[in-house]
C-alpha cells in the first residue's frame, strides 16, 4: 500500500520544544507552535501488510506523517531560515513524510488513532528533519 499525500486532511500542533531528529536543533525547535497537515490516521507504524482491528498502546512509534513538500510549506511562513537550510539539505523528498510522535504533537482535527498497514522506512519518511 502507497501512501497518498493529497490524503493529508488531518491538522497537528507541534508541541513539543525540540523534535527529535539529526539536524541541527535551532532546525528541530524551529517546528514548535506549528500547526501542519498530516494524515487523518495517527498510530503504531509497522511492516505489516493487513489492517490489525485492534487498539494500540501509545508508544514513541506512535505519531503522525506530515507530507515533507506540505510541512516545509507552513515552515516557510513562520520559519523562512529553516525552510531554506531544509532546501540546501535536499529537502523534500517525493512522496516522504516527516513523522512527528503523539509526544511531539497535538491532534487540532481530523485524525484519529489506529494502526497503520504497511509502512516501511522508505514511507515513514526521512528522520533528518
Amino acid at each position: 500500500m502507497s501512501l497518498d499525500k493529497s490524503e493529508a486532511t488531518g491538522l497537528i500542533r507541534i508541541t513539543a520544544g525540540i523534535v527529535h531528529g539529526k539536524l541541527d536543533v535551532w532546525i528541530r525547535r524551529s517546528w514548535y507552535g506549528l500547526e501542519l497537515p498530516c494524515l487523518p490516521k495517527a498510530g503504531a507504524y509497522s511492516d505489516l501488510m493487513e489492517a490489525m482491528d485492534r487498539r494500540v498502546t501509545l508508544s514513541d512509534e506512535v505519531g503522525f506523517l506530515v507530507p515533507e513538500q506540505a510541512g516545509i510549506a507552513v515552515l516557510a511562513k513562520y520559519r523562512v531560515a529553516a525552510a531554506l537550510k531544509l532546501r540546501e539539505c535536499g529537502f523534500p523528498h517525493a512522496d516522504q513524510y516527516f513523522f512527528f510522535s503523539w509526544k511531539e504533537a497535538k491532534i487540532v482535527r481530523g485524525v484519529e488513532l489506529a494502526t497503520i498497514v504497511h509502512v516501511n522506512e522508505e514511507d515513514r519518511g526521512n528522520p533528518f528533519r
